[in-house]
């Protein structure tokens, strides 16, 4: 195998628990769905899933070192997520204000609402300097250099995580939809969009002051 199996089994763990942690990507997944049910979720977890890759593109081909190497890089993406998560919650504030419900899509424009589900998404997780640092710092610790090449490795490893990434988020996605049924009343559905709107900022806030 061209791994280490000790490695890679404590890779799986934390990988596990980095996931089980709250944070954008699972924010406006659950957002989607109580709002527009669990298709637009899973459009929104594709997305995530989409960014996961390209995480591990940038990862396999060194693009990550650059970023790791010049600290100002880091900084400029986390204030661009910062920036976008700002931009969710007046979204959030914009549709408080909205008379037309998403909560009933119809043919003619539910490719819109799954389309910008996946893109937000996408968005979110590129954007995300904590996943970032997963890839770029965390991630190659568990690189065993005597074993297969890196680029098989990097390429496992980030099939893994997103394996256990699809797997928790559909179950939200899914336990989400259960009880959308009790949130769809159009004054619930504005309190849930003041309710993200808040946690947007306070997780732009955070990246923020996490980087610098």
């Amino acid at each position: 195998m061209p791994i280490e199996i000790g490695l890679y089994f404590s890779f799986i763990i934390l990988a596990t628990i980095a996931i089980l942690s709250p944070g954008p990507d699972t924010l406006i997944i659950v957002r989607y769905t109580l709002g527009s049910g669990y298709k637009v979720g899973l459009a929104a977890t594709i997305g995530v899933q989409l960014g996961l890759v390209l995480h591990g593109i940038f990862a396999v081909l060194g693009l990550s070192i650059i970023i790791e190497k010049i600290p100002i890089a880091l900084q400029i993406i986390t204030v661009l997520g910062a920036l976008y998560l700002l931009i969710l919650a007046a979204q959030e504030v914009k549709n408080i204000f909205n008379k037309k419900s998403t909560n009933n899509l119809s043919p003619s424009n539910s490719g819109i609402y799954y389309r910008n589900a996946a893109v937000s998404a996408i968005l979110t997780n590129i954007l995300n300097p904590k996943v970032i640092l997963l890839f770029i710092a965390i991630m190659p610790g568990f690189i065993a250099l005597d074993k297969g090449p890196i680029y098989s490795q990097f390429a496992i490893f980030a099939a893994t995580m997103i394996f256990i990434n699809s797997v928790f988020q559909v179950s939200i996605i899914f336990l989400a939809d259960y009880f959308r049924k009790f949130l769809i009343q159009p004054q619930v559905q504005k309190f849930l969009s003041i309710i993200t709107a808040l946690i947007f900022v306070i997780f732009a806030v955070i990246i923020t002051l996490d980087h610098f």
